[in-house]
């Protein structure tokens, strides 16, 4: 038997069965949102396959839940959703209303409301059945909010572990210590390796524009070095004296930084052992190597760092460049050991690559290491975990944290 099934919101769908499936569909729609729209054609549709039209249609709400547009908070969201009356207004939204689209990342538009379309998912701490990796979430200043997520892997009681102070990425405006590549990541990390992870939930932009997210990731650091010990775990299992600071993009950013930083706190009991950049996210007002000159390219990428960081000078800020005049010396990063990654395909990897070579050149006494994976686009191993590539990188992570 032949059906053609046709849906658009608003408009006549298909009858029987699968007419009223969808029908269903679109009455939930239509209460929850307000400008998405979904058109769906299936012909010559047999009824046999009826598993393969259920797949269509958790297509489609996966679809829909990975699209909709969410606010950054409770209040956000309760101040902006639309109501009825409102409906027109928010569906005749035009394109020429947005200021910066990152597709499939997030939207901010001209009247300065931003959304999130990734990142906005989390997971709850808890024990990992499949690599025996407990965590639990410790809020660390209660003025701001600021907490982390502790992962400890199944060790003797006796054992005393490296600790792993880590920074998520994100472009300062996306991702939290609970999303759920990164507590994927983090928990393999630390099994595998095996270390203390402690994942660092700063505040993000614009909401909390920089140094917000210095500060904050600042301020969790101080807290692992505090005395008595902030929590139980770092007390029975931490070894302080074998402390990385690891994070990607955004996160190797704030990494660096607080290297540089904690130089100068070596006497307030802050000793760094060595740190981790993975695709560092650095930036520059000129192209370096092949990085590319399009002016269009360019000009998106500091659009959202004036978005994240609104008292700028602009892309030669010494917190996006640190290779200006302006920027701390890099002969006076704060730990013994460093290793850069960076990935073929990804659009920053020159800057990784200088600014391994600017550290070589500063004079600096420690040891650096730098690492290029072939045929890899920017953080892969979080978005394809289960791949030789990611196996590969995990590797390097661990000899680096286990030698000696």
């Amino acid at each position: 038997m032949e059906t053609k099934l046709v849906m658009v919101l608003g408009e006549e769908v298909g009858k029987g069965f699968y007419g009223y499936v969808l029908t269903v569909i679109k009455k939930i729609i239509k209460k929850t949102s307000k400008v998405f729209f979904i058109y769906i054609i299936f012909e010559n549709f047999e009824k046999s396959n009826f598993t393969f039209f259920i797949f269509y249609i958790f297509i489609v709400l996966k679809t829909f839940s990975t699209a909709r547009w969410k606010h950054s908070s409770a209040d956000t969201m309760a101040s902006d959703a639309p109501s009825d009356s409102a409906a027109g207004t928010v569906a005749a939204e035009k394109e020429e209303e947005i200021e910066i689209d990152a597709p499939g990342f997030f939207r901010l538009y001209k009247n300065g409301r931003f959304v999130r379309l990734i990142g906005t998912e989390r997971m709850s701490a808890s024990l990992d059945p499949s690599t025996g990796v407990d965590s639990k979430d410790v809020l660390v200043d209660p003025s701001s909010g600021v907490s982390v997520r502790l992962y400890l892997p199944p060790v003797s009681p006796t054992r005393k572990l490296p600790v792993l102070v880590y920074f998520h990425g994100g472009a300062f405006c996306l991702e939290s210590a609970a999303s759920p590549i990164y507590h994927r990541h983090l928990n393999t990390l630390a099994s595998r390796t095996p270390l203390l992870v402690v994942s660092v939930d700063y505040r993000l932009a614009p909401e909390h524009p920089l140094p917000t997210a210095y500060e904050d990731s600042w301020t969790a650091l101080r807290w692992v070095f505090s005395s008595p010990f902030p929590d139980q775990w770092i007390a029975d299992y931490g070894d302080l004296t074998r402390v990385f600071l690891a994070g990607d993009s955004a996160g190797a950013n704030i990494a660096h930084h607080l290297a540089l930083r904690g130089r100068k706190e070596t006497e307030a009991g802050i000793a760094i052992k060595g740190v981790l950049l993975i695709h560092p996210y650095f930036w520059g007002t000129d192209p370096i190597g092949s990085e590319s000159a399009d002016p269009t390219f360019r000009s998106h990428i500091n659009k959202i760092w004036q978005l994240t960081c609104p008292d700028t000078t602009g892309p030669d800020d010494p917190r996006l460049n640190p290779f200006t005049d302006e920027a701390k010396s890099l002969k006076e990063l704060g730990c013994d050991r460093l290793l850069v990654t960076i990935a073929e395909k990804d659009l920053m990897r020159n800057r990784g690559r200088a600014y391994y070579d600017k550290v070589k050149e500063s004079g600096w006494a420690g040891e650096a290491e730098l690492h290029e994976m072939p045929d890899a686009e920017h953080v892969f191993h979080l978005f394809h975990p289960d791949t030789e590539k990611a196996d590969e990188q995990i590797r390097l992570f661990v000899d680096f944290f286990n030698k000696e």
